[in-house]
């Protein structure tokens, strides 16, 4: 059952994934000429693929743990931000980076729904809704933002 405590948790996840595309976009937005040379070494790309193994599998642990309330929640944001920095920088181009950043706000629009029938059935904020909106519009512009370019 999803408890306002457990949509707040996702909404500091979300917003951390968030946060974390925003970074890795403005980073990759300014050295756009150094990363296209980047992306043809092998060597970067084989690092950077098992890494991105890596993090997916320190995500899905700390995902478990902190459902066993085994790790704070700060260890499992700073895991899933990881992850999706990965997952961008990974990406090779502009279409893949739409793809992540698609899925992401697939999630963001299912927590702001949810967020919603919490505040409906008194269990939820007005806040709380704002701050799916946001989360929500946030991954909206980075994607409008990588389709106009």
């Amino acid at each position: 059952m999803l408890t306002p405590k457990n949509l707040r948790f996702v909404g500091f996840v979300i917003a951390g994934l968030v946060l974390a595309a925003a970074t890795v976009w403005n980073s990759q937005s300014s050295t756009a000429n150094a990363g296209a040379d980047e992306v043809k070494d092998v060597k970067l790309t084989e690092l950077r693929k098992e890494r991105l193994i890596a993090l997916r599998e320190v995500a899905s642990f700390g995902s478990r743990l902190f459902q066993n309330a085994r790790i704070q929640f700060e260890s499992l944001r700073e895991a899933n931000r990881e992850l999706l920095e990965a997952e961008l920088e990974f990406c090779e181009t502009d279409a893949q980076r739409v793809q992540v950043l698609e899925t992401m706000l697939t999630s963001c629009k299912e927590i702001e729904e949810r967020a919603r029938a919490l505040r409906v059935g008194a269990q939820g904020t007005e806040m709380g809704v704002f701050r799916a909106k946001a989360d929500r519009l946030k991954v909206e512009i980075l994607l409008h933002q990588i389709k106009t370019r």
